[in-house]
C-alpha cells in the first residue's frame, strides 16, 4: 500500500507505557474483588473466592496445568487452607506481586506457595524464616523446611544448630517432641549433632520425660548413638546420673545390651 500523502515512508514512532502492566493488573485485582469477569471459584474452608483463570495460570504452573483444559464456563476448585487471611494474602500476591509475610501467616504461605509452585513467594517465606531463626523456633522451622522442600532454609537451620548445639540439645522443647519428630531430629545428619555422650544424654532425658510411655523406645534410640566415642567413664556417669536406669530395669537392660554390641 502506498504511504499516505505527506508522510515519509520510513517514519515510525514507538510508544510504550511503563505503568500499563501495573494498571492492567490493578484493574484485574479490582475485578476479582468485585467478582467481575471471573471464571474460577476457589473454595477455601467454607468460603468462596472468585478469580480469573488467566491470572492464576500465569502466576502458578500448578494452576496452569489443571486449568489448561477449559471444560466449563466457571471452574470450581477446592483448596486446603484454614487461615483465611493467609489465603487472601496468597491470592492478592498472584494479582499484585506484593505480600506482607509475618509470623501469623508464614507457615500457610510457605505451604501454599510450595503446593502451587509459586517459587518467588516461597523464597520470600524462606527468607523471612531464616531472618527470624532463633532457639525458640529452630525445631519448628526445620520441620517446615523439610515438609516444604526448602534446602536453603534447611542449610540455615543446620548452621544455626551447629553454632548453638549445646543450647539446642538442652532446650526443653526437644523433650516434648513425639517419637517420630524426635527420631527425625536426632537422625538428621545435616544437623551434624555430636553422636557420642551429648546425644546419649539427650536420648535418656527424652525417655525420662515420660518414662511410662517412652521406655520401650530406648533400644531404638540408642542405635543413633556412636558408641565408638562413648568411653567406659562416660557410660558409668550416665548410669549413676540418670534416674531412668534406677527407675526402669528395662531401660538399664537396653543400655547395657546396646553398649556391649
Amino acid at each position: 500500500m502506498a504511504p499516505r500523502a505527506g508522510f515519509a515512508s520510513g517514519s515510525v514512532m514507538n510508544f510504550a507505557e511503563n505503568a500499563h502492566c501495573s494498571f492492567v493488573m490493578h484493574k484485574l485485582r479490582q475485578q476479582q474483588e468485585r467478582g467481575r469477569f471471573c471464571d474460577v471459584v476457589l473454595h477455601v474452608d467454607g468460603r468462596q473466592y472468585r478469580a480469573h483463570r488467566s491470572v492464576l495460570a500465569a502466576s502458578s504452573p500448578y494452576f496452569d496445568s489443571i486449568l489448561r483444559m477449559q471444560k466449563v464456563a466457571v471452574e470450581h476448585l477446592s483448596i486446603s487452607c484454614r487461615n483465611q487471611s493467609a489465603f487472601q494474602s496468597f491470592l492478592r500476591y498472584m494479582y499484585s506481586g506484593c505480600v506482607s509475610v509475618h509470623r501469623g501467616n508464614v507457615a500457610e504461605l510457605l505451604q501454599l506457595s510450595n503446593h502451587f509452585l509459586v517459587f518467588k513467594l516461597k523464597n520470600y517465606c524462606a527468607e523471612y524464616l531464616e531472618h527470624n531463626l532463633n532457639l525458640a523456633n529452630c525445631l519448628t522451622i526445620r520441620e517446615m523446611a523439610e515438609a516444604n522442600n526448602v534446602p536453603t532454609l534447611l542449610k540455615a537451620v543446620a548452621s544455626f544448630v551447629s553454632e548453638n548445639v549445646e543450647d539446642v540439645l538442652n532446650d526443653p522443647r526437644l523433650l516434648r517432641l513425639d517419637r517420630e519428630r524426635f527420631v527425625a531430629f536426632i537422625s538428621d545428619r545435616r544437623l551434624c549433632l555430636p553422636q557420642g555422650a551429648p546425644l546419649l544424654n539427650l536420648v535418656t532425658r527424652w525417655v525420662s520425660h515420660d518414662l511410662e510411655e517412652r521406655e520401650g523406645w530406648l533400644r531404638l534410640l540408642l542405635t543413633y548413638v556412636d558408641w565408638a566415642v562413648v568411653d567406659q567413664n562416660t557410660l558409668s556417669q550416665c548410669l549413676s546420673r540418670d534416674p531412668v536406669f534406677k527407675l526402669s530395669r528395662r531401660c538399664l537392660h537396653f543400655l547395657l545390651e546396646t553398649a556391649r554390641q
